[in-house]
C-alpha cells in the first residue's frame, strides 16, 4: 500500500531544539525510525511564513 497511497508521515514528535538527540535516541531505542523533518523559526518581519525546501 505504501507504494500505491500516500501513507502519511505518521506521528509528528515536535521537541525543542536542544533535545531532539535525546528525542531521536529514545525512539531509536522504541525500535522505531525518526527524522527531523523540518523547524519552527520566528518569521521575518512579524508576517506569518511557510518555506518548503526540498
Amino acid at each position: 500500500m505504501f507504494r500505491v497511497f500516500n501513507m502519511g508521515i505518521g506521528l509528528i514528535v515536535v521537541a525543542s531544539q536542544n533535545t531532539v538527540d535525546a528525542v531521536m535516541a529514545r525512539i531509536d531505542a522504541l525500535g522505531e525510525r525518526g527524522f527531523v523533518i523540518g523547524e519552527i523559526m520566528a518569521a521575518k518581519g512579524g508576517e506569518s511564513e511557510v518555506e518548503y525546501v526540498d
